[in-house]
């Protein structure tokens, strides 16, 4: 097959992917702690039949770069400024959470929207939902008046591109990830604003549909060339 017509139609599946890409980004400019998805293309060899081909592809990775930080003056609202995540109790282990719009539920457990505890690097006592407003400082240390209530555990990784994201704003550490100290600090009252920006999406999506159909005026090109050598003289 011709190479310039295998290269186009990469070149129009990796457009393709990345608009869907882009797509997720701009529905998530206004979620708490989003990360943003992008893209890296490459280029690899592959031995067909003895003859070597030039195959593109397309790797997707995630932005852990610092979102904005928004005050809401909320009590149970907390962000992170720096590197590490909020540990949460998953039904099947620990996952980890950049978003930090929190509530407590009846028993005094401090959980996430989904109804999942936050983890605590030691609990000490539950929040009494009827009490003083929880103080908690920057480095996730609890207190309700002059009751200390524990240390919430947060998180980092040496190779944060291994985490495996879930549903939800959530990721999960495969096994043998290895955790390094974080150096995120906790802000009581503000999240984290998702790190997608809106016009900064919609950029990127109309040089990506600009080259979808360059791609595609290529193949256009190279079949009507086709179609003309193939033509009875």
């Amino acid at each position: 097959m011709d190479q310039a017509l295998i290269n186009a139609a990469a070149a129009m599946r990796a457009s393709e992917q990345r608009l869907e890409m882009l797509s997720h980004n701009l529905a998530n400019t206004s979620t708490t702690g989003y990360k943003r998805k992008s893209t890296t293309n490459t280029q690899f060899v592959l031995q067909t039949r003895g003859r070597e081909e030039r195959v593109q592809g397309t790797t997707f990775y995630t932005d852990f770069t610092q979102g904005d930080l928004h005050r809401t003056g909320l009590t149970y609202d907390l962000a992170l400024m720096g590197d590490g995540f909020f540990a949460v109790e998953g039904p099947e282990g620990e996952l980890y959470t950049r978003g930090g719009n929190f509530l407590v539920d009846s028993e005094g457990v401090l959980i996430t929207p989904d109804g999942l505890a936050l983890a605590w690097e030691e609990r000490l006592a539950p929040i009494d939902p009827l009490g003083y407003e929880p103080v908690i400082d920057e480095e996730g240390r609890a207190y309700q008046g002059d009751t200390p209530l524990g240390r919430l555990r947060v998180v980092d990784f040496e190779s944060r591109e291994r985490l495996i994201e879930q549903n939800g704003g959530y990721w999960k550490a495969p096994a043998g990830l290895v955790e390094q100290a974080p150096t995120a600090r906790v802000y009581q009252g503000s999240v984290e604003s998702s790190n997608a920006t809106g016009m900064a999406e919609l950029i990127e999506m109309l040089v990506t549909q600009r080259s979808y159909e360059m791609a595609a005026t290529t193949i256009q090109m190279i079949d009507q060339s086709y179609k003309r050598l193939n033509q009875p003289r």
